[in-house]
């Protein structure tokens, strides 16, 4: 896929996670954090058929440097529940999957510049912190230890 108003190629980025099982889904665990896949959009089908890819950093930084400015990102980001109310939703959206292993429900941000992708990370961070809103149940060091960090840290680099 290109970018039509600067013909580049759209590249996207994708965290991976550990295997998703039914198991997991009933007992109300999330997958495992596993890494970072970054893909041409338009090549590759399977970049989400396999979780044990990581991100290519310096493929990224490569990218970085040339098209900063330019709308040619897109990010998929896990949709994971968060209250027993989004378990029980995804529970009966996934009833109908007659495989063990369960696939992750993804939101897409597109286009976007590596900034606008810094900054998509950021309030995903905040938003999956529990108790972010709420002084007496925040952690310090949530933001620190959300595995997203280090990517939109290094994303910040670029920036400073």
């Amino acid at each position: 896929m290109v970018n039509d108003m600067t013909d580049q190629p759209i590249l996207a980025l994708a965290p991976t996670f550990s295997r998703f099982s039914r198991e997991m889904l009933n007992k109300r665990e999330a997958p495992s954090f596993t890494g970072w896949k970054l893909f041409d959009l338009d090549t590759d089908e399977s970049a989400f058929a396999s979780n044990d890819a990581l991100l290519l950093r310096n493929r990224l930084v490569q990218f970085a440097t040339n098209s900063a400015t330019s709308e040619c990102l897109a990010a998929f980001l896990p949709i994971i529940p968060s209250t027993e109310e989004d378990w029980a939703a995804a529970s009966e959206v996934l009833s109908s999957v007659s495989d063990d292993e369960l696939p992750l429900a993804f939101a897409c941000y597109a286009p976007l510049t590596l900034q606008r992708l810094m900054e998509t990370l950021t309030e995903t961070i905040h938003d999956e912190i529990p108790g972010y809103d709420d002084p007496e149940d925040f952690r310090e060091d949530d933001f620190d230890n959300h595995p997203y960090t280090p990517l939109r840290e290094a994303l910040a680099e670029l920036f400073t």
